[in-house]
């Protein structure tokens, strides 16, 4: 998955001092973006013939 923003400038605020956060799948993407998950799994992940992106759908 390819982040359609940059990630590097998200900002979150809270305003209520009781509140648990939720930010679902925002930490996972800026972190594989960050690493370049889809660029390792490709360097490392060999599919058969008829797979293809390995990384694009992995990372």
């Amino acid at each position: 998955m390819r982040a359609s923003h940059d990630l590097s400038r998200v900002s979150t605020s809270f305003d209520e001092h009781n509140i648990v956060p939720n930010a679902g799948l925002l930490p996972a993407a800026v972190l594989a973006q960050r690493i370049d998950l889809a660029g390792l799994i490709d360097r490392r992940l060999h599919l058969a013939k008829h797979g293809a992106n390995g990384g694009a759908k992995g990372g």
